[in-house]
């Protein structure tokens, strides 16, 4: 696996205390317009190899999209748009972004700036979604605004692929202080198992989670939760088809409804069987 970064593992005991602190995991509010945190990005080096590994595991096909300069594509899970995918060949690895849907996209990107964030690929309209600015977070982390414009809002409605979304931070005062003024959101402060985990919300509309980064040897990033029917089955394919398992569903562990692993390219992803 060229240029994949490895997960050195703590025991399992200890990651369990960090890893899904619900019993089931909040789903969004599919129905609010602002910072709904419903849609995932996906940056990766070669397009093909990836639409190769998440079709195998998932079903999931890449429809591109023309837009100059740019290779980018939507991913459908059967006729629903759930993601989008941008390839950066000059990327070491892959990496899934948290996508967020603003109101004043100019604004929110020069507050993401003020707290230290960075831009790293400038806006740019894609078709179906509307302007979309990539961006990095105090810690590293990548993730998207996309402003208001003419993405399709009934996605979220219908969207039963993603169950959770988190924030696995290497320093959480520091990303609850930079979220809140870039997402602008509260942060609810909650213990699960005797470990502390951190809700961002808008009012009473839970919206995604944080967690100290259980993992020694990668830094902040968001990580997307797939729905599946059956999550060990999930990760058999996943290694099939190349991916590197980070946490295998074991009966201890969530009734064995949990699994994380790692795409051939290295962006990390969860599934849970919620049902």
């Amino acid at each position: 696996m060229k240029d994949v970064r490895l997960v050195k593992m703590l025991p399992l005991s200890f990651l369990f205390l960090f890893l899904l602190a619900f019993t089931e995991p909040e789903p969004y509010d599919r129905f609010y317009t602002e910072v709904p945190l419903y849609w995932h990005d996906l940056v990766t080096p070669d397009m093909e190899k990836s639409e190769s590994f998440y079709n195998s595991v998932f079903g999931w096909e890449f429809r591109k999209i023309d837009v100059k300069g740019l290779q980018l594509a939507t991913i459908y899970d059967g006729d629903r748009p759930i993601a989008g995918v941008i390839e950066v060949p000059e990327a070491n690895t892959s990496v899934w972004l948290k996508t967020v849907y603003v109101n004043n996209l100019e604004n929110r990107v020069s507050k993401v700036k003020d707290q230290g964030g960075k831009v790293l690929l400038p806006p740019a309209r894609v078709p179906g979604r509307g302007m979309q600015v990539v961006l990095e977070g105090v810690d590293g982390e990548e993730f998207a605004l996309v402003g208001s414009g003419d993405m399709i809002t009934g996605v979220a409605a219908d969207n039963s692929s993603w169950a959770w979304s988190e924030l696995w931070a290497e320093d959480p005062a520091k990303a609850r202080e930079f979220y809140e003024t870039a997402f602008e959101v509260q942060t609810a402060s909650v213990d699960y198992g005797n470990q502390p985990y951190w809700i961002f919300q808008k009012g009473t509309h839970k919206l995604a989670g944080m967690i100290k980064n259980p993992l020694t040897n990668q830094g902040t990033q968001w990580v997307p939760y797939v729905e599946v029917n059956s999550s060990e089955t999930a990760v058999g394919k996943a290694e099939a088809a190349g991916g590197f398992i980070v946490l295998s569903p074991d009966a201890k562990i969530r009734d064995g409804k949990v699994g994380i692993f790692q795409d051939p390219m290295g962006a990390i992803i969860c599934v849970q069987h919620l049902n």
